[in-house]
């Protein structure tokens, strides 16, 4: 990506997502089309680098690993599964009349966000913008190694919290 976008750093992680998203939707990998060829040194044993764009289908990716590098090395990782993986685990999660359900609002909401974007080329659509409004800082949270409470919400957000997912192992 970054032979794309340079060195983007504070939002490198946000340009990884969206170029995931994109391959999720497109089914291609870009390539890195800057280099006729890559060093002889790199350790690539469980790379696949290429200069060529790879097809691989919208089905082709489970996970993407999204970093965020700093001058200091790698400040953070995140794992993202696939729509496809994604959408199995809330149909074995939530039954798939649950699923029905959802396809039928995602659809209104697809079309609305459309008529937004339609609006919004257009010039119709005014943003709204207001300086400084419920901006929350540091001292306004109170938080413990076990809970954070936010003002203005009555429950605490819970750190101590079981794995929702153990259901989704096939072990």
């Amino acid at each position: 990506m970054k032979c794309y976008l340079g060195h983007s750093q504070g939002t490198a992680g946000g340009d990884q997502l969206n170029l995931s998203l994109g391959v999720w939707e497109h089914g291609i990998i870009p390539g890195i089309v800057t280099t006729p060829a890559f060093a002889d040194d790199i350790h690539a044993s469980n790379l696949h680098l290429s200069n060529q764009h790879m097809q691989v289908g919208s089905d082709g990716m489970d996970s993407v690993i999204l970093n965020s590098k700093g001058f200091g090395g790698n400040n953070a990782s995140a794992v993202m599964l696939s729509p496809t993986v994604t959408t199995a685990m809330l149909t074995k999660r939530h039954g798939k009349e649950a699923m029905a359900r959802y396809q039928d609002k995602l659809a209104e909401t697809l079309t609305n966000a459309k008529d937004y974007d339609e609006h919004s080329v257009k010039g119709l659509s005014k943003p709204i913008y207001r300086y400084d409004h419920n901006v929350l800082t540091g001292e306004d949270l109170q938080m413990t190694d076990s809970e954070i409470q936010l003002p203005g919400y009555a429950n605490p957000v819970d750190l101590k919290i079981d794995n929702p997912f153990s259901d989704m192992s096939d072990n």
